[in-house]
């Protein structure tokens, strides 16, 4: 309605207008703003120099007819192990590796040891690292299956010739490596399997 000339809806049209003008002029500025800021690599080093995200994953599938020489027996094994670069260089080092078995047929009470080996299949060869012996060792059931996990620390040296976790690590790549599971019935190993890198 309009008295003497003057339009009294128009002073609030106006502000209303000029409120979504500011509206979305600020919901366009955030949005560039964030796509902006997205593209922006992230360098976690500046978090941490010394984390190294690096990882490195194998499997073992474990069994009787690997052992040389070959044993008749049930008992079967998956071992999942994961080499983790652990970003310390003070003994030339660098990987912690984490060892996971699930074994069947293979009691708690029955297992006497298990290991890495350095050896190609068909051959027997010397132990890289005592598992067992391994600073943290975990032995349970778990669905019904025996699993055993293990960790190799990078500061702790390993097997017969106290091996480093790099030189671990560097025959584990090479192929030339298996895993075993010794038992009070087979004392020098029950099952064994070639350590391979994991397909995924």
């Amino acid at each position: 309605m309009e008295k003497n000339g003057v339009n009294r809806n128009k002073a609030p049209q106006n502000a209303v207008s000029y409120f979504l003008v500011e509206l979305i002029f600020i919901i366009v500025f955030c949005m560039a703003r964030c796509d902006s800021s997205m593209s922006i690599p992230i360098d976690f080093s500046d978090i941490n120099p010394d984390l190294d995200l690096e990882s490195r994953s194998f499997i073992a599938s474990l069994n009787g007819e690997n052992v040389v020489p070959p044993i008749e027996t049930t008992a079967r094994a998956t071992l999942n192990l994961t080499c983790f670069r652990s970003g310390s260089e003070g003994w030339g080092e660098g990987w912690d590796i984490t060892c996971e078995f699930f074994v069947k047929n293979i009691k708690q009470e029955e297992i006497t040891g298990f290991d890495i080996h350095q050896g190609m299949p068909g051959v027997n060869g010397n132990v890289l690292a005592f598992l067992d012996k391994a600073p943290s060792v975990i032995i349970e059931y778990y669905m019904g299956d025996l699993r055993i996990y293990a960790q190799l620390d990078h500061t702790k040296r390993n097997g017969l010739n106290q091996a480093t976790t790099s030189q671990i690590v560097e025959e584990i790549e090479k192929g030339g490596t298996y895993a075993d599971i010794h038992t009070i019935k087979h004392p020098s190993g029950e099952i064994r399997g070639q350590i391979v890198p994991r397909m995924y």
